[in-house]
């Protein structure tokens, strides 16, 4: 009897033990939701991040005349925040970093929810995007966006085509260099209103690199009131200057004016981040 009594004691002190831990268990789980005003990690916080955006590739265009620049349009993003929320309080800062070494852009959350930022330089980017609430709670996300440019030159009326150039060096915070470098020119060989005899012209387009090597050419002849249209691309090209030269050769050693418009691209790999529109 003494020796079943002793044992029923041990298994209620075994008993009151192991409630006891699981008692100090609970409560040091809980220590970590009671009091405390640093704000919550971005992927435990109270702030709902929801941002959209129709598009993660974009394009600066770099318009030329007569082989010299002269406008220049960046390649423009926008981010709705408006669906951002925080259970703690009201959102106060919505957030862009753009990843290409320049300073994060905010707006406040109380005027307005779109945020826009444009790009002037190539490559591929990895951007944050993140909003704060009035508890300093933060939440954020990243995504990589694709920034290509393109460069198109118009020259008229001209015997001698200036040189068209595209620098394919990307932006130094760039994760990628450019893929390959495109082109299409097209030259035309115009009618002149109340010219008996048209001479023809012989063009000859040579695409070369930042060490004047010639990595492409073609040449055709064009009849008066004709044209000609070259086409050609460069895979993994050297992030450098590239040119395209245009030579002119009248037959007979006259003069004849000639329409030349030439587009080039810096073009990357596909590897952005999926669009999320409303």
């Amino acid at each position: 009897m003494a020796s079943l009594l002793y044992t029923m004691e041990r298994k209620v002190s075994g008993s009151a033990k192991a409630v006891g831990i699981l008692a100090v268990l609970l409560l040091a789980s809980l220590s970590g939701c009671i009091g405390g005003d640093e704000p919550k990690k971005s992927d435990e916080g109270p702030v709902e991040l929801v941002v959209y955006y129709d598009s993660t590739n974009g394009t600066i265009n770099e318009v030329h005349s007569d082989g010299q620049p002269t406008t220049m349009t960046g390649a423009e993003f926008s981010f709705d925040f408006r669906e951002t929320k925080s259970k703690e309080g009201n959102i106060t800062t919505f957030t862009f970093d753009p990843g290409d070494g320049t300073d994060s852009v905010s707006i406040n959350a109380e005027d307005e929810s779109v945020l826009m930022y444009e790009y002037m330089s190539h490559g591929i980017f990895e951007a944050t995007l993140s909003a704060e609430d009035e508890k300093n709670n933060t939440a954020s996300k990243k995504l990589k966006l694709r920034v290509e440019l393109h460069v198109t030159d118009s020259q008229l009326n001209t015997q001698d085509p200036d040189r068209i150039s595209i620098d394919l060096a990307p932006d130094d915070d760039s994760l990628a260099i450019p893929a390959q470098l495109k082109l299409i020119s097209t030259v035309e060989n115009p009618t002149n209103p109340g010219t008996f005899f048209e001479d023809s012209v012989e063009v000859t387009w040579s695409l070369k690199n930042s060490s004047e090597e010639e990595h492409g050419s073609n040449s055709e002849v064009l009849n008066g009131g004709q044209s000609a249209t070259w086409e050609n691309q460069e895979n993994s090209p050297e992030a450098a200057i590239w040119s395209l030269d245009i030579d002119i050769v009248v037959a007979g050693g006259n003069s004849e004016d000639v329409n030349v418009q030439s587009d080039l691209w810096a073009l990357y790999e596909e590897e952005e981040s999926d669009p999320n529109p409303e």
